[in-house]
């Protein structure tokens, strides 16, 4: 056999194994129930509310999806629709609405109805798209498949990366969703997962050896006497090329309390921020990318930069209620004392901060693309 035909027949039989069977969307671009408008090359979307007065009641519509530009100018997308959630992917975001149904947009103004039962749960480097259901859509060919596995009712617990938590209830597995290679873990702590690597998986499962090598058949090590175990993996974290960065309170400092470290794949923890931090409630109070990362504090918001040990206030005396990050603007919304809507985007490499301009109503959330 030619090698060109073995690799076609090698490529074809993952692709198999990994997502078991396909079912054809029944929707077109552009189809289903609401259409979506000011969509094409938009980078960051929201969800506010609109307003509207008649001489005997104000009506106000919550749940309505925004599209935010360069200059802070907020347009409607679609006021009919009630929007529950959404969640940045590769050039664009899956809404979800208050009725259960899913759509993907994407900046090239395609938009799709997907056919899940499930939660958004990540996106892989492929661009394919994780639910909790166990089903995976690809924008590329507007199509959904059902992940390939022995256990029954399996869903998807949380990904970091390319790797996926995976269970049935009694059994859990770290899922790689590109190789489609998969290792049992215990069912304790979660259990939680950050991806170090497209090899190495940081697993908390209350094991001893919290490095797993993916590469090799799942093989566990311990992380370096001279740092301590983070001992917990929850949203604080991101991912980065060289690893992963953590707001922790498992980090080498002093006490408990919460710092800014990075582990490598080879499990070495570093320092970044050593100064205390009080973060605030919810799952988006920590966030960044290669270079700055950014800390929602009960009544303030503040950023660090990789390789320079500070905190740098941007906000403070404000109820922080949601922070996001896009290149190097931080958007965030929250109130004053006495109750008042505050919501702005502050340039970190220019310090400037502006308000974000929206009349229509006020924005509750905040979602810039990947």
């Amino acid at each position: 056999m030619k090698i060109s035909s073995l690799f076609l027949v090698l490529s074809l039989s993952l692709s198999f194994v990994l997502f078991g069977c396909s079912k054809e969307s029944d929707s077109d671009s552009g189809s289903g129930i609401y259409t979506f408008i000011n969509i094409e090359g938009a980078s960051v979307f929201g969800i506010g509310t609109t307003s509207s007065s008649s001489s005997l009641r104000m009506t106000v519509n919550e749940g309505v999806l925004l599209v935010i530009d360069a200059d802070g100018e907020v347009s409607v997308v679609n006021d009919e629709a009630v929007v529950s959630s959404i969640d940045a992917v590769t050039d664009g975001v899956i809404v979800t609405l208050d009725d259960g149904s899913i759509y993907y947009l994407n900046v090239d103004g395609t938009q799709n109805l997907v056919e899940t039962s499930g939660d958004f749960v990540g996106e892989n480097s492929e661009g394919n798209i994780f639910f909790s259901d166990a089903s995976i859509y690809s924008p590329e060919d507007d199509e959904v498949t059902e992940l390939n596995t022995t256990l029954e009712n399996v869903s998807v617990e949380m990904m970091s990366g390319n790797f996926a938590v995976i269970t049935d209830g009694e059994i859990s597995q770290v899922f790689d969703t590109v190789t489609a290679e998969r290792e049992n873990v215990d069912r304790c702590n979660g259990p939680g997962i950050a991806a170090l690597s497209t090899t190495m998986v940081l697993v908390n499962d209350c094991g001893d050896d919290p490095l797993m090598d993916m590469s090799d058949g799942g093989s566990r090590s311990d992380i370096a006497e001279s740092n301590p175990r983070p001992e917990h993996i929850n949203p604080n974290f991101y991912e980065v090329d060289d690893g992963a960065i953590f707001l922790s309170q498992s980090c080498p400092v002093e006490g408990l309390d919460y710092t800014v470290c990075h582990v490598a794949p080879n499990g070495t923890v570093t320092n970044l921020v050593t100064e205390a931090s009080s973060p605030g409630s919810g799952s988006d109070y920590f966030i960044g990318n290669e270079t700055h990362f950014v800390v929602r504090e009960l009544d303030k918001v503040w950023f660090g930069e990789r390789g320079t040990d500070a905190k740098n206030v941007i906000l403070d005396d404000y109820n922080m209620t949601s922070i996001s990050l896009s290149e190097s603007i931080v958007y965030y919304l929250g109130e004053d004392g006495q109750g008042n809507a505050v919501s702005g985007m502050y340039n970190i490499e220019t310090e400037e901060n502006e308000a974000l301009l929206y009349e229509g109503g006020v924005i509750t959330d905040i979602t810039p693309i990947n």
